[in-house]
């Protein structure tokens, strides 16, 4: 049996089928397909059921699954200890935000260590966590949704560590119109043009429609970009008149020149910026500095 059949046994359960699981393993679908196959074989077992829906474990998927789940993390750990005894290094998932890139790169510049960073949405961070693949995540929940955001990590023996409530702010480029102005009114937003993560900010999941960041009622948003990728984001932002949607939190060292953090007047529903950890984790050297450059610069 091979690493690679688990790490795949795991994404096809969390994704829910063959397609989606390529997508996220940057791979094929035939080719997700073969492993599994594989790995039935082995097991001789069916782990999967084939259903118009999707996949659906069997009874013997399920009496594997919190192995398999173990194995791959505790292969992560064994990894990771031996890259440590080479160079220090911060495993961190985050959201896309041009904050967080700021800070984590100031983290690198200022002490020897390298960094493995993730993005992702609600559920991959919380993925990337549970598994040991990032040792702390940094995601930010609409107040409403918090009660349902903490019984899904308490479930997965996780914990959430609030940092601080902010509120939502948009950044504006300095080819958008509104560039010159102190804040948007929220019933004008439906005027500008956003960029759109894809699977994030105002994506509802299939499996957990609660964890959407519950902003705004994105029918009436107009999403002209919609992209994974934050160099392209960034991009959009500084050339065009589109517009993206953040936690209001401005790093010191933000270029205002450029794109500036406008207040959303009329829209006060706070959101809650912290960390994802294991339950019972004592941070790393470099994780608790990370968290303390966050507490700085969301509590100044």
């Amino acid at each position: 049996m091979e690493f690679k059949q688990l790490e795949f046994f795991l994404m096809c359960v969390e994704c829910g089928s063959f397609g989606k699981a390529a997508e996220r393993l940057y791979t094929t679908q035939p080719n997700v397909s073969r492993v599994i196959y594989a790995l039935e074989c082995e097991l001789e077992n069916k782990i999967f059921e084939r259903t118009s829906k999707g996949l659906k474990l069997t009874s013997y998927g399920k009496s594997i699954y919190n192995y398999a789940l173990n194995a791959v993390k505790n292969t992560n750990l064994i990894l990771e200890t031996n890259i440590s005894k080479k160079k220090k290094t911060l495993h961190i998932s985050t959201y896309q935000s041009h904050s967080l890139a700021m800070l984590i790169t100031d983290i690198y510049k200022a002490n020897s260590i390298s960094i493995e960073h993730r993005l992702g949405n609600v559920e991959e961070i919380i993925s990337h966590v549970e598994q040991g693949i990032s040792e702390i995540g940094i995601v930010y929940i609409s107040k409403k949704n918090l009660s349902a955001f903490f019984n899904k990590i308490n479930k997965k023996g996780l914990e959430f560590v609030p940092v601080a409530d902010l509120n939502a702010c948009v950044y504006v480029g300095k080819n958008n119109p509104y560039f010159n102005r102190e804040y948007i009114n929220y019933d004008e937003l439906p005027n500008l043009k956003f960029v759109k993560r894809l699977n994030d900010f105002f994506s509802i999941e299939e499996d957990f429609p609660n964890l959407s960041l519950g902003i705004l009622d994105s029918k009436k948003i107009n999403f002209d970009v919609a992209t994974n990728s934050e160099h392209l984001a960034m991009s959009m932002l500084m050339n065009t008149d589109v517009v993206d949607i953040e936690i209001s939190f401005d790093y010191p060292k933000h270029d205002s020149s450029q794109i500036k953090n406008m207040p959303i007047k009329g829209w006060d529903n706070k959101l809650t910026i912290g960390y994802i950890i294991e339950n019972g984790r004592t941070l790393s050297e470099y994780a608790a500095l990370l968290v303390k450059y966050l507490k700085e610069c969301v509590q100044s």
